[in-house]
């Protein structure tokens, strides 16, 4: 059976106010899904706040992937292959399709919610 998977990037937020424009965003998106697994996608750098929300939601079932490598995270085609690879993986894992998942990039850098949003589609579409 499919499970509801939620896949949500996680960029750097403004660090004079985190809270505001990072945790309670992400918190707001995680708690209003009906997922069974929630997949954190971050860069090398925003992977300390993925670790953070992991351990700050500890009844979530927050999932933290391979964070994208920092030679890529100004690269929009490497930052693409690395999250649509990331995609691929994710859909195998959980053995569910692309429509059983809901994609938040709303809080990644640009370039990885421009990328993560690239890779999703063309996942769908090949479906």
């Amino acid at each position: 059976m499919a499970k509801p998977t939620l896949v949500v990037t996680v960029g750097m937020g403004d660090n004079k106010d985190l809270e505001r424009t990072l945790y309670a965003p992400l918190e707001r998106s995680m708690r209003a899904a009906t997922a069974d697994v929630i997949w954190l996608l971050s860069s090398s750098q925003s992977h300390s706040h993925a670790v953070l929300l992991c351990d700050r939601f500890p009844n979530l079932p927050i999932r933290i992937a391979q964070p994208l490598p920092a030679e890529t995270e100004e690269d929009p085609e490497g930052c693409y292959a690395f999250f649509r690879d990331r995609l691929k993986s994710v859909l195998a894992e959980a053995r569910t399709s692309a429509s059983d998942v809901t994609l938040d990039y709303t809080r990644g850098t640009k370039t990885m919610s421009a990328a993560v949003l690239l890779a999703a589609v063309s996942l769908v579409s090949i479906q």
